[in-house]
């Protein structure tokens, strides 16, 4: 008997230390649990900050932190060159960057999609050696793809717009923006121009330059005026992109058109060509109207491009936008500091 006592004692005391064990062992994995779930929690903070933190909320959408981030590091230099400074330029990318998001989320909410090809062409883009400035400047790629990815579904989502105005919506809009005496003829007009500027400068030509241009000018003026083929002679002499399409110039009493140039087509009769040169800001022309076309101006694709623009202008008022501005500002501080430009006071 005493035996069989020692034999359940010693099984009591083995259990005891078995579960002893056991709840060691517990306590150490909940410990490594805890451990594991707060570093993913840091991590999630980290990461939504970093990332997914909105700059700006809207109805329907935010902009991200990274997407402001890939925005900053794009236009940064461009709106410096521009004229805009340090102080600026955060607030400027912000508004920028909201709209193309806003706008991105209404062709979305469109139906608006990139075919395989298009995204094809996209991705190209950020094959080989091409990007490898956008990689040394520290660029997000999948981010900056991303935001091509925007701008294409955008540009499909504008071009639908302006296809589905209609001929109606288009006249209301040109007499409410140029008063309802507005001109609503398309003029088609082909010219052969002869420049007096430095395109690649913008300055003017010496007087020796231009007298040689006029000249020459003066030369085709008489061959047109003989009766030679105008688009021919456009394709060959002048000096504008217009050239390859024989001189081809739509024009619209919609102050777009250098002055010099709309008076002297005004003056034409259809099939006729000016009998001298017309000198306008941009050189001596030579100018045929091949026709008139009565209310063509409502397919303008001028028109139609400004009639959308201010119609999506007013997307960000209507959607609700609202940009954290103090977020931009520190932001912004981190991305310059990142890109060795400094910080963005201008007294420094």
């Amino acid at each position: 008997m005493e035996n069989v006592e020692e034999v359940k004692k010693d099984k009591n005391e083995l259990s005891k230390k078995v579960k002893g064990k056991n709840t060691d062992i517990i306590v150490i994995s909940c410990i490594v649990i805890f451990c594991v779930v707060f570093a993913f929690a840091i991590f999630g903070i980290y990461y939504y900050n970093s990332n997914l933190k909105p700059v700006a909320k809207f109805d329907g959408g935010t902009l991200t932190v990274s997407e402001y981030t890939t925005y900053f590091k794009l236009y940064y230099s461009y709106l410096l060159y521009s004229g805009y400074s340090q102080d600026e330029i955060p607030n400027q990318i912000a508004q920028m960057a909201s709209y193309e998001k806003v706008l991105y989320t209404e062709a979305v909410n469109a139906g608006i999609e990139m075919t395989a090809e298009e995204k094809e062409s996209v991705d190209s883009m950020f094959t080989g050696g091409s990007m490898d400035s956008y990689l040394n400047a520290g660029f997000d790629m999948d981010e900056l793809k991303r935001i091509f990815y925007y701008d294409e579904i955008i540009n499909k989502y504008t071009e639908k717009l302006e296809e589905e105005v209609t001929d109606e919506e288009m006249t209301e809009y040109i007499k409410s923006t140029y008063g309802e005496d507005s001109n609503f003829n398309e003029y088609v007009t082909r010219h052969i121009l002869f420049l007096t500027t430095d395109t690649s400068t913008n300055a003017s030509l010496s007087d020796e330059e231009k007298e040689e241009k006029r000249v020459k000018a003066e030369e085709v003026l008489a061959r047109a005026l003989s009766g030679e083929n105008f688009e021919d002679l456009a394709k060959e002499f002048s000096e504008d992109s217009t050239a390859s399409d024989g001189g081809l110039y739509k024009m619209y009493l919609n102050n777009t058109t250098d002055e010099a140039y709309e008076s002297a087509v005004l003056g034409l009769e259809v099939g006729g060509i000016t009998t001298s040169l017309v000198e306008s800001s941009f050189g001596y022309h030579i100018i045929k109207l091949d026709a008139i076309n009565e209310n063509g101006r409502v397919n303008s694709e001028y028109e139609r491009s400004s009639y959308v623009n201010d119609k999506i202008s007013t997307l960000t008022t209507e959607k609700n936008l609202a940009i954290n501005d103090d977020l931009v500002s520190s932001l912004s501080e981190e991305i310059m500091i990142s890109m060795g430009v400094g910080a963005t006071s201008t007294e420094q």
